[in-house]
């Protein structure tokens, strides 16, 4: 997982995505409906999302899950794999740990959006959610937009308070404040949500 982050800073990953949704409106690639298994006993499901690229440049699957009871284990709640298949041969050629991956480009996508629709000047974000969702989203923001204050509003305070910590190291310059659902936050999340140019549930 590490590995691909590295590989794929996110303000590169935002213009790749955004060269994604072209290629998808412009009829570049297929991409068949997910097939979803629901798995009731996990209180989950996982999905199965092949694509292929019309020009033979790219054949791949992903495979992701969603299991909420994974946040008890300490395991991220949506894992993920992604297998790239040799278009001419039919044989796997790579096999990805796409967790991060999966955070990565979700984020992305929300960049690029955002860098299209939000105002120049959006300084301030709220996110909902401390996972791998939630740190890539603000990258992403921080990457499209020249955001000063972040505000984390979790389910459990340690968490959004360990998130907050790390990002401050990464980004100085921006102020973080962690926060929950608590009813005890409830009016700083009001505030803050009444505040903010950009809001991302992760």
């Amino acid at each position: 997982d590490n590995d691909c982050l590295q590989a794929l800073p996110m303000a590169e990953c935002i213009d790749v995505q955004v060269s994604a949704f072209s290629a998808l409106a412009n009829g570049q690639v297929q991409v068949p409906e997910r097939h979803l298994l629901n798995q009731e006993a996990q209180d989950g499901a996982t999905l199965f999302m092949p694509c292929g690229i019309v020009d033979g440049q790219g054949l791949g699957l992903k495979i992701v899950s969603v299991r909420p009871h994974n946040a008890e284990r300490g395991l991220p709640t949506v894992p993920a794999v992604v297998m790239l298949v040799d278009e001419t041969t039919g044989y796997p050629q790579a096999l990805l740990a796409a967790t991060k991956l999966t955070a990565l480009r979700t984020a992305a996508g929300s960049g690029a959006a955002t860098r299209v629709l939000a105002a120049e000047d959006a300084s301030r974000l709220v996110v909902f959610g401390a996972g791998d969702q939630g740190r890539a989203h603000v990258d992403a923001m921080i990457c499209v937009r020249p955001v000063t204050h972040v505000t984390v509003v979790n389910r459990t305070l340690p968490r959004a308070a360990a998130l907050c910590e790390s990002l401050t190291t990464e980004y100085p310059n921006v102020t973080f404040t962690p926060l929950t659902l608590a009813e005890s936050d409830a009016d700083a999340v009001r505030e803050a949500l009444s505040q903010a140019d950009l809001i991302c549930t992760a």
